[in-house]
């Protein structure tokens, strides 16, 4: 059956959304993608409409599987149609464009003044803020611009294990000294921040997690707070990298969705990927 697909046929990662009837692609103007049309030898493709995307087709006409360059030169909606030898069948894709928005992002590296610390080396920023771009870049036409990166330590004694908040409480003391400690302008014994280097997004690396409550959107080993507060413990069940992008996610306004495994905001870890669906493109980079 004649479907245009990512090139290698990955489900995620390109910002094709194949879960929608036609199949939406996301590109930015003037940066063109690849994708490719599978099991339609002879079909011809085409870009009809006012000249918003070009389609440039790899391959010789009687190939099955074709590669297609695709190039959008403004933002708007447009439709490749892709048509069998006889005319009879025709299959679609919708075509978007989005600005590419930049996210400010810091990361924390906590301790308390009691010894307890995180163990993640300050090392694995870079590699974590590389995830962030290769997920939401390409699928959402979003990017993070790291502004601040340092240890800090909170003042006094948090204990082996940071309390989630209780339900229908708000963050806790535990949650709200992590939080002080890296907000512009607050002082609660440490060095304050330049309001220069406030982050649109705050990941803070702890070394444990206490699952005592259910409030704020989480998975295992990770926590959102007040919405730009990202807490990460050391033992994670999944890649940190996408447990990081899925919290964004939620300070991002997006909710957790359980219908399709693979999908970056799937409720668990054991289900979740990192595939962004246009609906939820929708709502992180919407329309003009």
């Amino acid at each position: 059956m004649a479907r245009f697909e990512t090139l290698g046929g990955r489900p995620s990662g390109d910002g094709l959304d194949a879960s929608e009837d036609p199949p939406w692609l996301l590109l930015s103007a003037d940066a063109p993608k690849q994708i490719r049309l599978r099991d339609a030898a002879h079909w011809s493709v085409s870009a009809p409409g006012h000249g918003l995307v070009s389609v440039v087709v790899d391959g010789a006409p009687g190939a099955p599987d074709r590669g297609i360059t695709v190039t959008a030169f403004g933002e708007g909606t447009s439709t490749i149609e892709a048509r069998s030898p006889d005319g009879r069948r025709t299959i679609h894709l919708t075509v978007y464009t989005r600005p590419m928005l930049s996210m400010t992002i810091a990361f924390y590296f906590a301790c308390d003044e009691a010894g307890h610390r995180t163990t993640r080396p300050m090392a694995e920023a870079a590699g974590i803020l590389q995830r962030l771009k290769d997920i939401y870049s390409p699928q959402a036409n979003i990017t993070f611009h790291q502004v601040d990166f340092q240890p800090v330590t909170v003042p006094g004694d948090l204990g082996p294990h940071i309390d989630l908040p209780s339900p229908g409480h708000g963050a806790g003391a535990e949650f709200a000294a992590i939080e002080a400690a890296t907000v512009a302008q607050r002082v609660m014994g440490v060095r304050a921040l330049s309001q220069a280097l406030h982050a649109r997004l705050r990941v803070h690396f702890v070394w444990s997690i206490h699952q005592v409550g259910v409030g704020g959107d989480d998975v295992e080993g990770a926590s959102l707070i007040g919405g730009d507060t990202l807490v990460i413990e050391d033992n994670l069940s999944a890649e940190v990298g996408a447990v990081v992008a899925h919290e964004v996610g939620h300070a991002l306004g997006l909710t957790h969705h359980g219908a399709h495994h693979h999908w970056l905001m799937y409720p668990t870890t054991q289900g979740f990927g990192t595939t962004i669906p246009k609906r939820h493109v929708d709502l992180l980079n919407p329309a003009p």
